[in-house]
């Protein structure tokens, strides 16, 4: 009664959920939530099949955190406060800003403590990995005409080379082994990522646009720092990985790295007044705390974006998934026709195939009939479609297992919280859940 009398009821949330509704409802109340730009989740569970469709006409997330972060360092091409603290240590000599070296060399250039037992100098084997890797490169850069590894053999060479630099003739100093499994971020130069990219070139964060929404102001801001001050890179996130290192070694690297990352953090807020003061909005029309935030996360940045309910039923993309329905064992596609026909079935006969007496044959041939017309309005082949998964649809009945629901009831709850919360990736699609094998897809429609 909502959709049809007060469709303006829906303007107060930030997320519908719907489930079990009948297919004309579910798609007006898709144009009303798409039209609003309100986020909608459609779920269902039907048997033992799971359905959980995301319809996002946008939805920008400053906090993906993804399980494996792409952070920068800078150690590729280091920036000035950087390079001092580096300066202050000598491989060579184990000099070190914050360590005495109370070791000697013998006559045969082996270290030795007081005592003459042979040792390696604490001043050598708590330097900052981070150290290691800059002093390692521009080794590397001095032997090869300035050049960083460029394949996959002079990377190893260079990973060699961290290790022909430790004084343990065992090579179990702890500080050149992590140095080894970071160098990555030494000889590679930093690449913001494809994500990042379709942001940067989406048509709201270009200088001519006129969207003042906090998120794509400051996506904005963040290009220009990125074409100026950060000379192709992001803002540093000011977090450091782990070291074995000595304490004060690593507080003042995390302290470089914290007031680097503030430095061009305040960048980037100057580039937001410039651009809010451009289209005449007030200087607090973005929050403070916004900017610091996209700035920290700003490597994954994340913005989805689905198809409409409206193009998935009037302009169906068939052709490129069609193909999945000869492989029902790999992929839940098919599971999808099933239901559109099911809904299709309930628009025309009042209730789902199977409903009343899941056994009737001519409950079954007429739900065939529908799914003949639903396939081909979807540019499919009904054949494609099994008789065994036919039949198990009219054979489910509509019915709702409780197993099935707190599956899907679960899958939802997370999906809304990541909406609602701008926090983590929700699916950028229809999550199909198949109950009997166990397995499920992303897939789009």
């Amino acid at each position: 009664e909502l959709v049809e009398s007060n469709p303006d009821f829906f303007s107060k949330f930030s997320c519908v959920v719907a489930t079990d509704l009948p297919e004309a409802t579910v798609q007006k109340l898709g144009v009303i939530c798409w039209n609003k730009k309100i986020p909608l989740c459609v779920g269902r569970a039907y048997g033992m099949i799971g359905y959980w469709r995301n319809v996002l006409p946008e939805v920008c997330i400053a906090e993906s955190r993804p399980e494996y972060s792409k952070e920068n360092y800078r150690l590729y091409t280091p920036f000035p406060r950087l390079q001092e603290f580096v300066n202050q240590y000598d491989l060579a000599t184990c000099r070190h800003p914050y360590l005495p070296l109370t070791e000697a060399k013998d006559a045969e250039g082996v270290w030795r403590e007081q005592s003459g037992r042979e040792t390696v100098p604490k001043a050598h084997s708590h330097i900052p990995a981070f150290v290691l890797l800059v002093k390692a490169l521009e080794q590397w850069r001095s032997s090869h005409g300035g050049n960083s590894p460029q394949n996959s053999s002079e990377k190893d060479q260079f990973r060699d080379m961290l290790d022909d630099l430790q004084i343990s003739k065992t090579g179990d100093e702890d500080n050149f082994n992590e140095a080894k499994s970071l160098a990555r971020h030494a000889y590679s130069p930093f690449e913001i990522s494809s994500e990042v990219k379709a942001l940067f070139a989406d048509d709201k964060a270009q200088s001519a646009s006129s969207c003042d929404e906090p998120f794509w102001v400051v996506v904005r801001a963040l290009q220009m720092f990125v074409n100026n001050e950060g000379s192709g890179c992001l803002p540093l996130s000011g977090n450091l990985p782990d070291m074995h290192s000595d304490t004060k070694s690593y507080v003042e690297l995390q302290n470089i790295y914290r007031e680097q990352a503030q430095t061009e953090m305040e960048c980037v807020a100057k580039y937001v007044q410039q651009i809010l003061q451009s289209m005449g909005k007030a200087a607090d029309s973005v929050p403070h705390d916004m900017i610091q935030l996209i700035c920290k996360n700003a490597a994954n940045i994340r913005l989805v974006r689905t198809r409409s309910l409206e193009q998935e039923y009037t302009k169906p993309c068939s052709e490129e998934w069609s193909w999945t329905l000869d492989m029902p064992e790999e992929f839940p596609h098919y599971m999808y026709v099933l239901l559109r026909a099911a809904d299709r079935y309930r628009t025309l006969n009042g209730a789902y195939p199977g409903e009343a007496n899941p056994l009737d044959e001519s409950e079954l041939g007429r739900y065939k009939e529908v799914l003949s017309t639903v396939c081909h309005e979807m540019n499919i082949q009904a054949a494609s479609i099994g008789e065994d998964m036919v039949q198990e649809i009219v054979r489910y009945g509509s019915s709702e297992l409780h197993s099935m629901a707190a599956i899907m009831g679960g899958i939802g709850a997370q999906e809304v919280t990541k909406i609602v919360m701008r926090q983590f990736v929700p699916c950028n699609g229809t999550f199909i859940f198949n109950g009997i094998t166990g397995k499920n897809g992303l897939c789009h429609f």
